[in-house]
């Protein structure tokens, strides 16, 4: 994978797997946990696994079916040694940004709170007095 930048989705993927590296993961179970769609989630493991930080198996008999019966066998994965560092890496990368992103906007809001006198808006809208008096000059109504 060329890219050295995470997506949310892809973050919490990953975060998810690393809770428990040596576990097998199925798609749908891990589009379940992190809140992500299964297309993307399986579009995401052909990429890592083309990169080499997933390993793949194949379940080697379908499972039971709580109603009974068996289904077809799933496609499992779990981090490569190699995933696993690769994915720590990009997630303090992730961690990191987000942490910056955030900085910024404390730092913006608190620089139109001095400028404006508030965080956001159209500085000087004033909302009509429904009694019809007009604002005093601080934008109070009487």
């Amino acid at each position: 994978m060329s890219r050295n930048r995470l997506s949310f989705n892809q973050a919490a993927a990953l975060a998810h797997m690393l809770r428990d590296p040596g576990r097998w993961h199925h798609g749908y179970a891990l589009a379940d946990a992190t809140g992500t769609n299964p297309r993307s989630i399986y579009g995401m493991i052909d990429r890592w696994h083309q990169a080499g930080w997933i390993d793949i198996h194949w379940e080697n008999e379908g499972h039971l079916h709580p109603t009974g019966g068996r289904k077809p066998p799933r496609k499992m994965f779990r981090l490569s040694d190699s995933g696993i560092t690769r994915a720590e890496t990009l997630l303090t990368a992730f961690e990191t940004r987000v942490r910056d992103a955030a900085t910024r906007a404390d730092t913006l809001t608190r620089q139109n709170t001095e400028l404006f006198g508030h965080t956001g808006g159209r500085p000087g809208r004033q909302r009509p007095d429904p009694a019809g008096e007009p604002p005093d000059q601080a934008g109070n109504h009487s």
